[in-house]
Parts: C-alpha cells; structure tokens; sequence
C-alpha cells in the first residue's frame, strides 16, 4: 500500500485508511523510502478502524480521491466481505478505490471466496513462491480493458502474473513481467 501512495501522492488526493499500522509506523517504514523526506509524503491518514467505521470515513471523495484501505478485516462470515466492498464502493463518487483483503498462504482468492470478486473492477492476488524467494502478483480479474490493449494483441490481462523481489522490505524489483502463468509468455 505504501508504494501504491508513493507512485500516485503526486496525482490524486491520498486517504489511506488503516485497520493494520499506526500513524507512526507508517511513518517509519516511509523513512525507508531513501529518495523521500517526510515531508514529501501527501496523505490523509486515518488508523485503528474498524470494519464497520471503514465504511463511515469513505466520504467526501470525487474523481480525484484515491482510497488506499490497508486492509478490509473479517474475521468470520467471510462472505459479507462482497456486502463491505460494495458499500465502500458506492461511496466513492468518480474515485479510485485500493483494498487490500486478507489471502491463506496458497490460495487462489481472498477469505470470502468469489464474494471478493464481485464489485472491484481490478483484482490482484499476491503470493510468495518460498522457493524461489519472489513475489507474484497474478490479475484474477480485471472487467474495464482498453480495447487498444486487446488490438496491441496483449491479450486479456485476467491471468497474467508479474514476479518481483522485495528490496529491503519495502521497493519491488522486476523480476518478470506481465506474463502469462501457464506459458511464461506475454500474448
């Protein structure tokens, strides 16, 4: 979430909604961001919410808001997490939403299965191949596709997957790009 807000504090207006770190680790894991002074960093942060106050601070957005929700809990009937998503989506007026949500080890999708699917237009499961000692980000959904993107002969991104390497725990290294996972190629 920190590098999603350090690619796009520049453009967008950030609230970054926190149910995980304090406002003062934020600020500490941003001090390893070397290329970066405190100051730099343009956001409104709000911590220690709950599942249900995160619907509630969703508000006073428009198409310049981006919401950064590190991260959506649920702890138990996983499936109202379809009901969450939506709710924080009908709030966004013309903004961009990121949620993370929670993922077991392994796992195709996020705790609540399908109903995590459901609303967002852009889904990206993240895992960790141990062996390897890389990253995966593997596109499980994406619904809004430029049709250029599909004339260019890239094919449907749904499926692709980017490899990277963590870079003192905080900056992502390429490792492969956009491929696809069952033949390791781009189309």
């Amino acid at each position: 979430m920190i590098n999603a807000l350090r690619y796009n504090m520049k453009k967008w207006d950030v609230r970054y909604l926190s149910t995980e770190i304090s406002h003062f680790e934020f600020k500490e894991r941003a001090k390893d961001f070397k290329t970066l002074s405190p100051g730099d960093w343009s956001v409104k942060f709000q911590e220690d919410l709950s599942r249900d106050s995160l619907i509630d601070h969703v508000k006073d957005s428009n198409n310049n808001t981006l919401w950064l929700i590190d991260y959506v809990e649920v702890y138990d009937k996983f499936y109202e997490i379809g009901g969450i998503l939506r709710d924080l989506h009908s709030r966004l007026n013309g903004g961009v939403m990121i949620a993370a949500v929670q993922k077991n080890r392994g796992a195709k999708m996020a705790v609540g299965g399908n109903f995590t699917e459901m609303k967002p237009q852009l889904v990206v499961a993240m895992d960790w191949d141990y062996k390897n000692g890389q990253g995966i980000a593997q596109i499980t959904k994406a619904k809004i596709i430029k049709k250029s993107h599909i004339e260019k002969d890239y094919g449907h991104p749904s499926g692709k997957q980017y490899t990277f390497e963590w870079r003192n725990g905080i900056e992502i290294k390429k490792v492969r790009w956009w491929t696809r996972a069952e033949t390791g190629k781009e189309k």
